[in-house]
């Protein structure tokens, strides 16, 4: 039966399947929302089954044009190995953060996202993933506040020079 609104039925999320609650519910864990820097960045955060040792969370930066959802294969590899994973839509892309100057979107307001999102959700030390445009916002990170990032993981990206 075809749906003449063209909208998604009441009954699933927008962006279904690719909505951070569905990617959420797939890996075992729960989707967020999260209060940084006068934005809500949203989410997902899973855990893996076997305890992690102490070994710090995994961050998952997205490149353009894509959304956190696009890490759920990797995520669940990186459960498989007892890795804690966190992806969150980035400036932009997550409805409640998308400012409507260009200023808003500098490397310093991007990779200030990662930092208050990362200390909202209570982790103090992470290892650091990102593709494309996330990659090039994973080094300034890692670049900037050395102490956080226990190791980053760059997948096809430039990096660029933040002064």
């Amino acid at each position: 039966m075809s749906n003449p609104s063209g909208s998604a039925p009441a009954s699933r999320p927008v962006g279904f399947p690719h909505d951070n609650a569905s990617v959420a519910q797939r890996l075992g864990g729960e989707a967020f929302s999260v209060e940084a820097r006068g934005f809500t960045f949203d989410g997902y955060r899973a855990m893996p089954s076997a305890s992690a040792n102490g070994i710090p969370t995994v961050v998952l930066v997205h490149g353009w044009p894509q959304f956190a959802s696009c890490w759920e294969e990797i995520a669940r590899t990186l459960l498989d190995q007892s890795f804690e994973v966190v992806a969150f839509d980035q400036r932009g892309y997550s409805p409640g953060a998308r400012p409507g100057e260009v200023e808003d979107y500098t490397l310093e307001q991007l990779t200030g996202d990662i930092d208050e999102v990362t200390r909202a959700l209570g982790i103090d030390k992470f290892h650091l993933v990102g593709h494309d445009w996330g990659g090039a916002l994973a080094w300034a990170v890692a670049a900037r506040e050395p102490d956080p990032t226990a190791a980053l993981a760059d997948r096809k990206s430039t990096r660029l020079n933040s002064s």
